[in-house]
């Protein structure tokens, strides 16, 4: 008995039996020993890369391949898109131990870790990493296929496929997007993978059947992780109707072509690497085991889980909420009372509320161009919804939401959140509402708003879809199942009377308009608007004279909050010179700008707590994860309109954070330098007809404009991770180099005016 034991233990690694709660779920982070891919400077690496000589290269030529794809390897490695030692990269890993158990030295070389990405994407590079994305993770059928891909990408890291990669890209005049670059090949050498993964597939055990269906994966990719229509009933409720019209009468066809043109493409088609497979299939003499399964299956259905939880949070992260909205559905037919599904909700009506109040929903839904297969339906919908409508749709989600949880810190935060927004949307009427609900109208016959300038339709008054549950056989199917043998979906429809639903959504609030608490909070918040409105009124009822007087005097009271306390998150260098970024400059520079900070906090009494990429060795994986965090709510802001201020997707991140530190401001700092004197020729020309003139010059005239060469450019930006608002962003311009003492006199400068309270 001790004896099996002790082999169970030795096979069955520690991180199967992990326990992911998906009820209260949190995105995946970085585990375990940091590995030295994040804590090595990129310049060292370079240099150490130059021992090793690449066939068909100068030593110049090596210089440049490293340099370009090493720094956009460690751009992506600290992108905050990236994690170690999480259950996803354990499970990449485990299989690829099972691919290569008899070549450990290969297996030595190579380093898997997962990319947050909805993309459905695998790459490796020259220095052996290989990267999976959430993306394609969430899409696989079984451990079988993802065993293939890594298979694939194992080959191209084995025939230098990179390296000639890089030679024929750039011979192509390709952008300068060097991570794209590495994933693209010559046609040849996709067949070459494709030919060499079969063999080292084979040998692993896996199934011959299931090889094959991996270009499904590939081929319809683009699309949600399962193709499930929605029910009509999902978006209505007792409180809310939605009326048919705002569903599609058709269902969207799914256009993935495998045998589509392929002779701009750097990719052969599906088809043409299907046939190129099957030939080699059938040449290979050996035999053919069949498992779809080496780990065990639960755990590739839990890896592939915590992929889809991650696919809504990248969508949210990114403004595709019509796409959250739709992978929330999908995830609730599995997991319907996770309280992070939940919250994702919430998020994303929210975030659909505010793009429509600006009038740009369009940026954050589908075109209609690109409707394809179920989906299509949610952003259908969205689309149809105007300005009051989804506002109405909105309210309704997140009050419902937190009606039903309360308790919950996020949920209550969010909804906090909603009712600021609405207290400065002036066209959110509560008057124009209804106290009855739609069929509460119906039935006492006060249906007909405004009839003689509405169309009245017959419309049902109630809509139930049959839609496939967790325990139907049919949810056995995969995706890719249920593409190949798609089938209309019936509907019951019961038939009411005629009604007029145009106005459907003003009956869709009728206990929100009686909630006092809710009232009271709403008009507690156009109080707060309406004397910040008061105070813009009479500034502009100033003078122009009067308003620059003001803004002078002012000019730095924005920056005097009373902060004694400040995280300050990886301060970036960008030196230029002619060709483009001095990366290796760069680097060294912001060694000097994070010395000057934290010397110029420390003489200005302010408590500096440094996160950035040189300090993880010392920081550990505790320190990336928060540098991860902070670096994914400043993505979150950057990707959306400056006028939208978004709900932190990792909120409860941050609120641990911000306990850890005592402080809920971070910096973000970047420092932009370029070096161009304009000397001018015809100074020197005068000294050689009149030579005394040259002592003068030299003193004088060269120093100065080797002076005024440096264009040096400070960007800082606060962020206040409790509320998720930027507190200020502000840039300066010197005609100074990138020194210590520079750049710690202005840093010194702006701590000063951080620790001062000017509400005292």
């Amino acid at each position: 008995m001790m004896k099996f034991v002790l082999l169970y233990l030795l096979t069955v690694p520690c991180w199967l039996t992990a326990q992911i709660d998906f009820n209260d779920y949190q995105t995946i982070q970085s585990s375990g020993q940091i590995p030295a891919d994040f804590t090595a400077q990129t310049y060292e690496k370079i240099e150490e890369g130059l021992t090793v000589q690449r066939d068909g290269m100068s030593r110049i030529e090596q210089r440049e391949f490293l340099e370009k794809t090493g720094y956009a390897i460690d751009d992506l490695l600290h992108s905050g898109l990236v994690v170690y030692g999480d259950e996803l990269s354990n499970y990449i890993s485990a299989i690829a131990d099972d691919l290569l158990s008899d070549n450990p030295q290969l297996r030595s070389e190579l380093r898997f870790y997962t990319l947050k990405s909805n993309v459905t994407n695998a790459f490796s590079t020259d220095q052996g990493i290989i990267f999976v994305t959430t993306g394609l993770l969430g899409q696989l059928a079984n451990e079988a296929q993802l065993a293939y891909i890594l298979a694939h990408e194992i080959s191209h890291y084995t025939e230098k496929h990179v390296v000639e990669s890089f030679n024929w890209s750039r011979d192509q005049r390709f952008s300068h997007n060097w991570i794209s670059q590495m994933s693209v090949y010559k046609k040849e050498r996709e067949f070459e993978a494709d030919k060499l993964a079969i063999d080292m597939y084979r040998k692993a055990g896996y199934s011959k059947d299931e090889l094959v269906s991996t270009f499904d994966v590939l081929l319809y990719s683009y699309l949600p992780f399962d193709e499930i229509k929605v029910a009509q009933s999902y978006f209505s409720s007792d409180q809310m109707y939605l009326p048919p019209f705002m569903f599609p009468e058709k269902e969207y066809e799914i256009k993935a072509d495998e045998h589509e043109d392929d002779s701009n493409s750097t990719h052969p088609n599906i088809a043409k690497r299907k046939e190129a497979v099957k030939k080699e299939l059938e040449a290979v003499t050996g035999t053919w085991e069949q498992a779809k399964f080496k780990q065990p299956e639960e755990t590739f259905v839990l890896i592939r889980d915590i992929a889809r939880f991650e696919n809504v949070r990248t969508s949210i992260l990114n403004t595709n909420y019509g796409d959250a909205v739709y992978s929330i559905y999908l995830l609730e037919q599995k997991f319907p009372n996770s309280m992070y599904l939940k919250r994702m909700k919430a998020q994303s009506w929210l975030g659909l509320y505010q793009y429509e109040k600006l009038g740009q929903i369009s940026k954050v839904i589908k075109a209609t161009k690109e409707y394809e297969g179920f989906s299509a339906d949610v952003h259908y919908m969205i689309r149809k919804f105007n300005r009051s409508s989804l506002t109405t749709m909105s309210v309704r989600q997140i009050y419902d939401i937190y009606q039903a949880n309360s308790t919950d810190p996020e949920i209550k935060a969010i909804y906090s959140f909603l009712l600021n927004e609405l207290g400065r949307d002036d066209k959110f009427n509560l008057s124009d509402y209804s106290a009855l609900t739609f069929q509460q109208a119906v039935d006492s016959s006060l249906a007909l708003i405004e009839k003689q300038s509405l169309d009245s339709l017959t419309l049902p008054l109630e809509v139930t879809t049959d839609t496939l549950t967790v325990e139907e056989p049919a949810k056995k199917k995969t995706k890719y199942d249920r593409i190949k043998t798609k089938t209309a979906v019936s509907t019951e429809i019961v038939v009411g009377e005629s009604i007029d639903s145009i106005k459907y959504y003003l009956y869709g609030l009728s206990d929100i308009i009686k909630d006092s608490s809710f009232l009271k909070n709403l008009e507690d918040e156009r109080a707060i608007e309406k004397e910040r409105q008061n105070r813009r009124d009479a500034f502009d009822a100033l003078s122009s004279r009067e308003q620059k007087k003001i803004l002078k005097k002012n000019q730095y009271n924005y920056l005097e909050i009373g902060c004694k306390e400040l995280i300050v998150v990886e301060p970036k260098v960008y030196s230029y010179k002619k060709s483009g970024v001095d990366n290796v400059k760069s680097e060294q520079l912001e060694e000097t700008f994070s010395e000057a900070l934290s010397e110029s906090a420390q003489l200005a009494d302010i408590s500096l707590y440094s996160i950035d990429s040189r300090s993880l060795d010392q920081n550990g994986s505790k320190g990336f994860n928060e540098r991860t965090a902070l670096i994914s709510c400043f993505r979150q802001i950057g990707n959306n309109n400056y006028k939208v201020n978004p709900f932190p997707v990792d909120f409860g991140l941050l609120r641990e954070l911000e306990g850890n530190y005592g402080t809920s401001n971070v910096l973000f700092t970047i420092v932009e330098h370029s070096f161009n004197p304009n000397i001018r020729a015809g100074y020197f020309l005068y000294t050689i007809l009149f030579p005394p003139a040259l002592p003068l010059m030299a003193a004088t005239y060269i120093p100065v404009q080797l002076m005024r060469g440096n264009k040096t450019e400070i960007t800082m930006v606060m962020l206040n991770i409790n509320s998720g608002e930027i507190v200020f962003g502000d840039s300066h311009y010197l005609n100074e180099p990138v020194k210590k003492l520079n750049l710690g006199a202005h840093m010194y400068n702006l701590f000063l005016h951080l620790k001062t309270d000017n509400s005292l």
